[in-house]
């Protein structure tokens, strides 16, 4: 039974020291699904809405690559080639 008791600890641990992340953990990240909102009232909203969805969405997704981008490019444990971590932790978001 200590077992189990441990390895939840473990579990806990490894939740706290996860960094927080606004587009991830935070009800922010349902602006990213914006456009599939759009996509199902296509039939009865005017198609401005559903272009507007699809903007809402791509801002979301530059913001999501840019903040990602900029950590890496702050973080004091990079590697000798800043450019492609920098490169590799935006890019993650797609």
């Amino acid at each position: 039974m200590s077992e189990k008791v441990s390895n939840t600890d473990e579990t806990k641990s490894k939740t706290s020291e996860r960094e927080y992340d606004i587009f991830k953990d935070s009800p922010v990240r349902y602006i990213g699904f914006s456009n599939e909102i759009g996509e199902a009232l296509r039939k009865v909203i005017p198609l401005k809405y559903v272009a507007f969805s699809y903007v809402i969405e791509i801002i979301y997704f530059f913001s999501d690559a840019l903040h990602k981008g900029h950590k890496a490019y702050n973080d004091p444990n990079a590697p000798d080639n800043l450019h492609l971590h920098v490169l590799k932790k935006s890019s993650h978001t797609i």
